[in-house]
């Protein structure tokens, strides 16, 4: 290949040739990068998904509204909210899961906080877990942090939990939710799954027990005081059917979500994408390789023509 060649635009046949001049080192480094990408791949510790797929309870729908008896309870000066306004029971459930709050009482239960901030591994075969003892001494049920018996903060605990394992989304017309725990143990993810649609159910349910129960003694109250038999009717129906709410919620477990998909134990997992991994990254190193060697055959042909022309 002389100078005046050497000079020519870049064609598809000199390309051909370089490549096929410096197939080792481009089969080499190809086949190094594959290898770091399956060792690597190995290294990294697999995260598993839980999810469960919810429904809104169809009778809150009815007991939610409350339109056709706030004329009657305005009577007595009681201001009941309108089923139109303010946000749904839906997406006041959604956030309450996101919520600090919620978080606050997952974590008052057993193991849960040495789940989230001192998981060390997962043995699939036994399917046993274990604790980073630099973090967590489960025999004595301590934390060790910079050698001090001192828990993770809760912000800390927070900010991991929402980042790094809760998923939480809501069809906008079906409403429809899904829950879904990441977790590198596929046993830990659904069982936090089925705390979550526990908990959720109860607290909503507790809530909206307070309400009643004070709402059905303010209507007792009024119903003592009054002597018009019009408004005596009017606060009983009031009455029937707060009570009629009040008892569905203490009969109700599922007071908020129904489960349409329960949440299982994975058995495969959801990252990372090894394979993925392993074709991107041995395609890397293949085109990196090409580059290189391309770029080295056109500054060595750069050099000679300076050389030369220096010699001149």
């Amino acid at each position: 290949m002389n100078n005046q060649e050497s000079s020519e635009v870049l064609d598809l046949e000199r390309l051909i040739n370089i490549i096929l001049d410096k197939k080792i080192i481009i089969i080499t480094t190809t086949f190094i990068f594959g290898l770091c990408s399956i060792i690597f791949s190995l290294t990294i510790t697999p995260t598993y998904s839980s999810e469960a797929l919810l429904e809104p309870n169809p009778r809150l729908q009815q007991v939610a509204n409350l339109s056709q008896f706030s004329g009657a309870a305005s009577i007595v000066g009681i201001d009941l909210p309108s089923s139109s306004g303010g946000a749904d029971i839906v997406t006041v459930s959604v956030e309450t899961i996101k919520s600090k709050d919620f978080f606050n009482n997952l974590i008052a239960e057993k193991l849960f906080l040495a789940e989230l901030m001192a998981f060390k591994k997962y043995n699939n075969q036994t399917k046993e877990i274990s604790f980073d003892e630099s973090k967590y001494n489960f025999k004595q049920n301590s934390w060790v942090i910079n050698r001090e018996n001192k828990k993770p903060t809760f912000h800390d605990s927070y900010e991991t939990f929402i980042k790094n394992h809760l998923s939480v989304e809501t069809d906008l017309i079906t409403k429809l939710t899904k829950i879904s725990i990441r977790h590198p143990s596929p046993v830990i993810a659904k069982k936090w799954t089925d705390i979550i649609i526990l908990k959720i159910n109860l607290l909503m349910r507790d809530k909206k027990l307070g309400e009643l129960n004070k709402s059905v003694s303010f209507l007792k109250e009024e119903l003592n005081k009054t002597n018009v038999n019009e408004l005596k009717v009017a606060i009983s129906d009031s009455i029937e059917r707060e009570l009629n709410s009040l008892m569905y919620a203490k009969i109700t477990e599922d007071y908020i979500f129904k489960v349409i998909d329960r949440p299982r134990v994975a058995s495969v997992q959801s990252a990372p994408n090894k394979k993925s991994i392993v074709i991107l990254s041995t395609l890397a190193g293949l085109i990196l390789s090409i580059l290189f060697c391309i770029f080295a055959e056109f500054a060595n042909g750069y050099r000679s023509r300076r050389d030369s022309e220096v010699s001149l």
